[in-house]
């Protein structure tokens, strides 16, 4: 019995949610036969009790048909992100050249903040940009953006992002909900097919980033984006210092590496609130938990930003932080990190 045999067998076996057989998708891991023993170990794209055991009774059966030989037969799953399908996920996403994810382990840290003014730096730096809103209960991203009142059109069969400035453009759930206080009320399914219809049938056109902003957490929309975006260069990680929120970056961290991503960097968010009146910085949430994570885990600490009420104003305004007060520590630090972030993300094409 060879391995070759044991892959043939696997080759005729489509992993359940991608549909494509498991060694063409890269998803064999690992096997080991010791006599008539065999462990295999294999990606899954979805880990949910009833879909492992049915894919490992599948698995079971089609090697007790094709080698009856075999005593047993264990089989182990992890997380699976395909590179082979990426010239695939090319074609059906032509022109994009780079993706990043913007991601936090628990929401309220300034996520979709950053991923704002990430866009916008990127733009700033003569860039293509699409920014991608998938936080599907709460999107939040045209109200920073000043575009709220906007809706998405159709052009030919494809979604028609709207166009914030000539050279950044935004898709957003937003845009689809009959009034802007509707939630969004979609089990897991339901939100990967949506966010499969945003990046296959959205006329992007030619980009140099597309910035998605992922709900916190670590759901189903960032393996979704690990297995469909084209390009994926990896993932910011916003944390705030409170070890509440280190905690749970870190398993957003953990969970990043997993899907077979880059961990590009760690941001602090309000890592001091600067008075209004006196301008100085008061450690109101600690200081120094996301720099300690980021060692932790050995990647890129991109810096801090202090928790301004400016930059809450300039939300609420729809007008991001960034293209604002040019003067003030604040703007000095929010662009230091950004400039350390596009850095980073050039340096890895």
């Amino acid at each position: 019995m060879t391995e070759e045999k044991i892959k043939k067998v696997l080759s005729g076996i489509n992993e359940p949610v991608l549909n494509l057989d498991f060694v063409k998708l890269g998803f064999v891991k690992n096997i080991s036969l010791n006599g008539k023993d065999l462990k295999i170990t294999l990606g899954i794209s979805d880990r949910s009790e009833h879909i492992l055991t049915e894919t490992a009774d599948k698995i079971k059966e089609e090697f007790k048909s094709s080698i009856p030989e075999l005593n047993n037969v264990e089989i182990k799953f992890v997380t699976g992100v395909t590179e082979q399908i990426n010239e695939k996920k090319s074609s059906v996403i032509p022109g994009v050249k780079n993706t990043i994810a913007v991601a936090s382990g628990k929401g309220g840290v300034g996520k979709s903040t950053v991923a704002v003014n990430l866009a916008y730096a990127l733009s700033n730096h003569g860039k293509q940009v699409g920014l991608l809103d998938l936080d599907i209960h709460g999107p939040n991203i045209p109200k920073m953006l000043g575009i709220e009142e906007h809706k998405l059109l159709a052009d030919q069969n494809k979604i028609v992002p709207v166009k914030v400035t000539g050279s950044l453009q935004v898709v957003s759930m937003a845009f689809l909900l009959p009034e802007k206080h509707a939630p969004v009320i979609w089990r897991g399914a339901m939100k990967s097919g949506a966010i499969k219809q945003f990046l296959e049938d959205t006329s992007w056109g030619s980009l140099d980033y597309l910035v998605v902003d992922l709900p916190p957490g670590t759901g189903d929309e960032a393996l979704t984006i690990a297995q469909l975006a084209p390009n994926v260069r990896g993932a910011v990680i916003v944390t705030t210092p409170q070890e509440v929120s280190t905690l749970d970056s870190t398993k957003a961290i953990t969970f990043v590496e997993q899907l077979g991503l880059t961990v590009i960097g760690v941001i602090e968010n309000m890592s001091g609130f600067v008075c209004p009146h006196c301008g100085e910085a008061v450690d109101l949430f600690g200081k120094g938990g996301g720099e300690r994570i980021a060692q932790d885990h050995n990647v890129p600490f991109l810096g801090s930003l202090p928790l301004d009420p400016e930059v809450r104003k300039a939300g609420d305004e729809g007008r991001p932080f960034i293209i604002r007060q040019k003067d003030s520590p604040t703007w000095k630090a929010v662009d230091a990190v950004m400039e350390n972030l596009v850095s980073i993300v050039e340096k890895q094409i």
